[in-house]
């Protein structure tokens, strides 16, 4: 999945030991020569995770995120540039209007 699938939510699950329900979108895309499309395809990606909070399909989809505090944390695969984390700090602005945050994390392939 990743964002080689764009309009498909890659996990979705309750944080344990908080009061979370965390919408995960992986990104293992590398930032070779790519970065416009690169930045464009998390756009793409962000914005149907956004739609699918905003619709309540996720509470459809997912019911035990209903009444949690919802959650899409962005997991890198490569450390992410500069460009990236302004796109991440912009959409975190937009959730937070609209009660949910964003996050971001880089987990390394352990074999890379």
């Amino acid at each position: 999945m990743g964002l080689d699938n764009i309009n498909v939510v890659d996990a979705i699950g309750l944080e344990k030991n908080s009061e979370c329900a965390i919408l995960s979108l992986f990104d293992s895309w590398g930032w070779d020569d790519e970065e416009p499309a690169h930045l464009l395809a998390i756009q793409d990606k962000f914005n149907a995770y956004l739609e699918f909070i905003e619709s309540g399909q996720i509470f459809e989809d997912y019911p035990p995120a209903r009444n949690k505090d919802l959650v899409i944390d962005v997991i890198f695969r490569f450390e992410p540039p500069d460009s990236a984390i302004r796109l991440l700090t912009y959409a975190a602005s937009v959730a937070l209007q609209l009660n949910f945050r964003v996050r971001h994390q880089t987990i390394p392939d352990a074999n890379s």
